[in-house]
């Protein structure tokens, strides 16, 4: 399991080799050699403040907003076509998540008052779960009701484009779709995740959605 700051190492010969620049910008980030093979070092760099800044506007989400997802949390999807606009809230993931998806269900099976559920939960997502970004995998998840539309036509094209915007930062993100079945890690850490803030995600059929990301564009 690894996050964005890890990877597979390039092959040499005809595969090709590592630049020197991104060697070092690998290093710099404890990487070393493992940078993950992005199209350039650019996609990396964008990568890695994408990462950055959903963990702290979701930090900030979560100690000063009651976990209310905040503009920056929302993909608007660019493509594929025909759903152009439509608004999603995804969730990141931590390389360590079993620790705290074991936390999750253990809050939401014991606790009966809504109230208490989610300030449980805030607690432990508002410490240091969003402190340190390269802790996060380069895969995002997206919860849709049971038979929904849009999930049906993601997972058909099975690739993605969206826009993050907020706090005067902007993202273009490509990945790639993936449904995730029962008792899949991502789908489990997903579900019981919303269930810390509302009912509806403790009842009836879901459709979770994996988005792996494939390229980062920074937009102004």
């Amino acid at each position: 399991m690894m996050g964005w700051a890890e990877g597979q190492k390039k092959g040499e010969g005809a595969e090709g080799t590592q630049s020197a620049e991104a060697g070092e910008a690998g290093e710099a980030l404890g990487c070393g050699e493992d940078l993950k093979d992005f199209e350039n070092l650019k996609n990396f760099e964008d990568l890695k403040n994408f990462m950055a800044w959903q963990c702290r506007v979701r930090q900030e989400a979560m100690r000063g907003g009651g976990g209310r997802p905040s503009e920056g949390m929302v993909a608007r999807i660019l493509e594929p076509e025909g759903w152009r606009g439509l608004e999603v809230i995804f969730l990141m993931h931590r390389q360590d998540a079993d620790e705290y998806v074991s936390q999750f269900r253990f809050i939401v099976q014991g606790c009966f008052d809504p109230r208490e559920r989610r300030e449980r939960g805030l607690k432990v997502l508002s410490s240091t779960y969003y402190q340190n970004s390269p802790m996060f995998r380069d895969v995002v998840t997206m919860v849709f009701p049971n038979n929904s539309e849009v999930a049906g036509r993601l997972c058909e094209a099975g690739k993605i484009r969206f826009l993050c915007r907020g706090g005067g930062h902007g993202f273009e993100v490509t990945g790639r779709v993936e449904e995730l079945g029962d008792g899949d890690e991502l789908r489990e850490g997903s579900l019981w995740h919303n269930r810390l803030f509302s009912r509806l995600f403790a009842e009836g059929e879901r459709v979770v959605l994996a988005v792996w990301i494939e390229g980062v564009v920074r937009k102004e």
